[in-house]
């Protein structure tokens, strides 16, 4: 089951590998709320913004940790192989941008019909970086001894693991358009329906308010808390996620109008 779902704000500030680890070191702030919602007793106790906090200074630290990795140029005399592979996703993000400024967009055409190149898919798709979704496990039993710095933010975070969690849970985020969507599930659930829903769910968002997001920013839509808390519990109810097909995501979607 799921056990609560966030919609919240995150950082996407390009800085040097030394900035990012000196950033990581400090106590981490909290992220904006947009949208909070806790599926069981022990989510929706006196504990409930305590452990929503350690939750996303958690998201914020693996998204920072993964953005780095991707956009940090590694020392090219101590790996070669990084440093190549790094040059490359540099060369497709400028053909990317290329490609976007073309009055067809990625088709590189102008009629609406047309579809994108075999080419261009692929490098799309390796466009959507891994510091754009994630997953992590949060272990409250887990017991054994680190030697850490006293400043690690990640040994600081786990130390109330235990007072917090009674099982083991999976997070799972997906950031869109600076705001990402974060779910807890407890241990036995499908954490790729998980991510399929997140998926879903921040693109059916955005297909909804696109017209709205072409004036203003996505931290003033995402802030409607109750128009999307009423569209959260018709396409995910009670917490329960549903193997969907495509013909179910396209009817609540029409539907959202009505909801």
């Amino acid at each position: 089951m799921v056990y609560g779902f966030i919609i919240h704000s995150i950082t996407a500030d390009k800085k040097s590998a030394a900035a990012q680890q000196q950033q990581q070191q400090q106590q981490f702030s909290v992220p904006t709320v947009y949208l909070s919602q806790y599926y069981t007793s022990e989510g929706n106790d006196d504990n409930t913004i305590k452990r929503q906090s350690i939750i996303l200074a958690r998201v914020l630290y693996d998204y920072q940790f993964r953005y780095g990795c991707e956009n940090t140029k590694p020392d090219e005399r101590l790996h070669p192989d990084w440093a190549v592979s790094y040059i490359q996703r540099q060369k497709e993000q400028q053909l990317i941008t290329q490609m976007s400024m073309q009055p067809g967009g990625y088709s590189g055409s102008s009629s609406s019909s047309s579809s994108t190149s075999p080419a261009a898919s692929s490098i799309l798709s390796r466009a959507d970086s891994s510091y754009r979704e994630g997953i992590f496990k949060i272990n409250p039993s887990q017991s054994t001894p680190t030697i850490s710095s006293p400043n690690d933010p990640l040994s600081l975070l786990s130390n109330d693991y235990p007072n917090l969690f009674t099982t083991p849970k999976y997070v799972v985020w997906k950031n869109l358009l600076g705001v990402c969507f974060t779910m807890i599930c407890d241990q036995d659930e499908n954490r790729l329906l998980a991510a399929s829903f997140l998926t879903s769910f921040s693109n059916i968002l955005v297909d909804y308010y696109k017209s709205i997001l072409s004036k203003s920013s996505p931290q003033e839509i995402f802030s409607r808390s109750d128009e999307i808390l009423v569209l959260l519990n018709s396409y995910m109810p009670n917490g329960q996620l549903l193997y969907s097909s495509q013909q179910f995501a396209k009817h609540i979607k029409s539907n959202v109008p009505t909801l």
